[in-house]
């Protein structure tokens, strides 16, 4: 007759085995821990979020309208920062090892997943998300020698430094502050220096324009500076009108210049260079101006079903009045080359035929190295106040556009856990397994030796 084997008993049996199935799981926890960390090349990870928070984001562009970049935070420059601020080189670390081991991903609300998944099922177009908040995490690997401290420290300095860049990018204040770097003006002839001058201001002018062109831009004024962007341009315009004019009416009127041979030579090579320019303007007016008179701008025409970059042209008058445009800017581009040569020729010959007395120009120099000190002076002052002014209004403008959501935090590394999980089921098991089967082994054991007795 078959015995029935009841929970109780069941019970009891795995009881008596405790102690058995205990050791197991603590053998097969610790193998399993000592086995991961041993083979593993990672001791975890520090893990933030961060938020971009600006119009466009919603369609993955940047505050510019170019495409979103998620990888700007791996830009050197950042991670180069990060290395001098908190003396990696110490440990060993460089830029390419924060950059290896930097991850940003994107975090999508199971909501739109569902929908995605949803649309794909049933047919119909992808749903296009773009995300907004995204994790950003530094593995922590071995060969780094560093501990999880130091990771998030790291990882804190990354998104801190990031910030900053993203603001200043964005601005593009960094290109104004770039109008002085290492220019010395002693270094070139007056006539360059003049060039120079102009070019720079007109950089910075451009950058004001842009800036009271945006809608905010006009009525800002720098709690930093109290100025706003209109009232530099007032001053900026001030060194151009009365300085710089100054000074170059001063190397025209006595033909200034360190090494007048040299200055002649690249003048008659510029005025060749600009005769060739002179030429293919001429003949691409002359082009355009024939190709006009071959067509009657009152009669609508098609053109042999022909294409021209893909757009077919099906109206003459379109296309005489591209025509018209093009012959139009060429004439214009060519006439402002011949006023260039002719005032180019004019300095050649005032320089070979200068009579200027030696104490006349001695004089003339002292006052343009002293303009150009000045000129100097003034513009990299107020290239520092634009700068100022252009934090402040970005710091408005932009402040908040990108925020860290939740403080740095280290992970253990996910594979620890996972394989010591499994070791605990696995041990579990294997306990239980053999605690059944000792229990089986010994009752059988008995069962036999009973039926021998009888």
């Amino acid at each position: 007759m078959d015995e029935e084997i009841s929970l109780r008993e069941l019970i009891e049996i795995i009881l008596k085995g405790k102690v058995l199935i205990t050791v197991i799981i603590i053998l097969a926890l610790v193998a399993s821990f000592f086995g991961t960390n041993f083979l593993s090349d990672s001791l975890g990870k520090a893990r933030t979020i961060i938020s971009f928070n600006f119009s466009g984001i919603e369609r993955g562009l940047d505050p510019t309208g170019d495409v979103f970049d998620k990888n700007m935070i791996k830009k050197p420059v950042i991670l180069g920062t990060v290395v001098d601020r908190l003396e990696l080189q110490k440990h060993d670390i460089s830029i390419d090892d924060i950059r290896q081991n930097l991850e940003i991903t994107a975090i999508v609300p199971k909501h739109i997943i569902d929908s995605i998944q949803k649309s794909r099922e049933e047919g119909e177009p992808a749903v296009t998300y773009f995300p907004s908040e995204f994790e950003v995490s530094f593995n922590i690997k071995k060969d780094l020698g560093i501990d999880g401290i130091l990771a998030n420290e790291i990882l804190e300095e990354v998104v801190r430094e990031f910030i900053l860049y993203f603001n200043d990018f964005y601005s593009g204040h960094y290109v104004i502050a770039n109008i002085m770097a290492e220019f010395d003006p002693m270094k070139f002839d007056y006539p360059d220096v003049s060039d120079i001058f102009h070019n720079q201001i007109g950089m910075l002018q451009r950058y004001l324009a842009a800036r009271l062109a945006e809608p905010r831009g006009r009525d800002f004024r720098s709690r930093t500076t109290n100025f706003t962007f209109n009232d530099i341009v007032g001053h900026v315009g001030i060194i151009t009108a009365v300085d710089l004019v100054h000074m170059d009416s001063i190397i025209g009127a006595f033909n200034l210049t360190k090494d007048r041979e040299q200055r002649i030579i690249s003048y008659e090579h510029r005025v060749r260079m600009l005769r060739v320019d002179q030429a293919k303007k001429e003949e691409e007016a002359r082009i355009s101006a024939q190709m006009m008179n071959d067509f009657e701008r009152q009669q609508s025409i098609l053109l042999s079903g022909m294409t021209l970059e893909g757009m077919q042209i099906e109206e003459e008058s379109s296309f005489y009045d591209v025509l018209a445009a093009r012959s139009t800017d060429a004439d214009v581009s060519a006439s402002q080359i011949r006023q260039t040569i002719i005032f180019l020729e004019d300095q050649i010959r005032r320089l070979v035929e200068d009579a200027v007395p030696d104490q006349q120009k001695t004089q003339a120099r002292l006052e343009v190295t002293r303009l150009m000190g000045s000129i100097k002076e003034q513009l990299g002052n107020w290239v520092g106040i634009t700068i100022l002014t252009a934090q402040d209004y970005f710091e408005e403008k932009l402040g908040g556009s990108v925020i860290m959501l939740a403080p740095v935090e280290t992970y253990a590394d996910s594979k620890l856990k996972l394989n010591m999980a499994i070791a605990f089921v696995l041990a579990l098991m294997v306990g239980v397994f053999i605690t059944f089967f000792r229990e089986y082994w010994r009752s059988s054991a008995k069962q036999k030796q009973a039926q021998s007795n009888v």
